[in-house]
């Protein structure tokens, strides 16, 4: 029951809850919308805050004998990085 309720609601907002252009004339809840009580549909939804961007410098080297590949790359270890190299071959 939950959720088709849930469904409902998204339901609600992509056909009616537009941000561009709103139907609220033909909102079925719009008694209980604060957004139009309060005049404040223009400035709904509240657009999530942007991650920071980060910059990466890094340098790789590629060693290809006969019909291997090895490749290597070194850098500075990062936040929530897994490891500081890696090495494959194809």
């Amino acid at each position: 029951m939950a959720g088709a309720f849930n469904q409902a609601l998204m339901e609600l907002g992509a056909l009616v809850c537009l941000k561009k252009n709103p139907s609220c004339d033909s909102c079925p809840v719009l008694d209980g919308c604060k957004a139009y009580k309060l005049m404040i549909i223009n400035q709904r939804p509240i657009p999530a805050p942007r991650k920071k961007t980060i910059q990466i410098n890094m340098a790789c080297g590629v060693l290809k004998k006969k019909r291997l590949i090895f490749t290597q790359k070194k850098q500075k270890k990062m936040p929530g990085q897994v490891s500081k190299s890696f090495q494959a071959d194809a």
